[in-house]
């Protein structure tokens, strides 16, 4: 999973929750809206879980402390291991440092 955040030239923030099948490389799944909650998220992947079989794991690439209660309770009912990249953090946490010293 993988979330990205931007802004139009309107001023108005959009989010962009892209779901890749890291076997295949296939986009299994993409969301698209103002505002993506825990819910919206369970509801694609339990139609992603329709369409395939339901993932034994997942990779997010966002801070762990970013990852709602109600999807990892989701998770934990449905046997889904979540995998934290480590990586994604840290370019994350440098790029924030980068954006501190800016200011």
């Amino acid at each position: 999973m993988h979330f990205v955040i931007n802004v139009m030239t309107n001023g108005r923030r959009f989010g962009v929750l892209n779901m890749i099948d890291d076997y295949n490389r296939k986009d299994v799944a993409m969301g698209i809206d103002t505002l993506i909650p825990a819910e919206r998220v369970i509801r694609i992947m339990e139609k992603v879980a329709l369409c395939y079989s339901k993932s034994k794991s997942i990779k997010i690439d966002i801070d762990p402390d970013f990852i709602a209660d109600a999807f990892k309770s989701w998770c934990i009912g449905n046997n889904i291991n979540l995998n934290i990249s480590s990586q994604a953090n840290q370019r994350k946490i440098a790029s924030l440092r980068t954006l501190m010293l800016a200011t």
